[in-house]
Order: structure tokens, then C-alpha cells, then sequence
């Protein structure tokens, strides 16, 4: 599965990505299984046309928030922290 790219530039862009990757992961033995596409569409709740956009990396097509809940339905259990910058004193 290509690995998404877009919405880089946004502020959010790296933590889609990196939910993006692992939706993927936890999808790839279904897929080499050989389960159809349109299924796993089913099981996320999408669509086969978001499945693909989501497959071909169009990250900007999701939000943040779709994507955690893409991820909770995977089965994913997904932690977001904050902290402050590191800084040298």
C-alpha cells in the first residue's frame, strides 16, 4: 500500500500520517488474505471511494477526528500527548 504524503504542510499533517500508517498496518493481513478492498471499506464504515482516496494518501480528504475513529473501528487504541517544547538551558 503506498505510503500517504499529503497534507505534510499542515500542523496536523504528521499525525495523520502516522495514524494513516498504522490503519494500514493493522488492515495489511486482511489484505493479503485476500480480502476485497470494498470489505475492508465495509469494516472501517467508508465507503470503497474513501477507502481508496484514504489508500492513495489523500490525507487532506480526512480529518483528524475521522481518522481516530477509522482507527478505533480497526481495533487501534489511540493516545495523543502534548508537551512542551524541549529547550537548553
Amino acid at each position: 500500500m503506498p505510503r500517504p504524503r499529503r497534507n505534510a504542510g499542515s500542523p496536523v499533517g504528521p499525525l495523520k500520517q502516522q495514524l494513516a500508517e498504522r490503519l494500514f498496518e493493522r488492515v495489511e493481513p486482511m489484505r493479503r488474505a485476500g480480502a476485497p478492498q470494498a470489505r475492508i471499506a465495509e469494516l472501517l464504515g467508508l465507503t470503497p471511494q474513501r477507502w481508496s482516496a484514504l489508500r492513495h494518501g489523500r490525507l487532506d480528504l480526512f480529518s483528524l477526528d475521522g481518522l481516530v475513529g477509522l482507527a478505533a473501528r480497526a481495533g487501534l487504541v489511540v493516545r495523543l500527548s502534548a508537551t512542551r517544547p524541549y529547550s537548553r538551558s
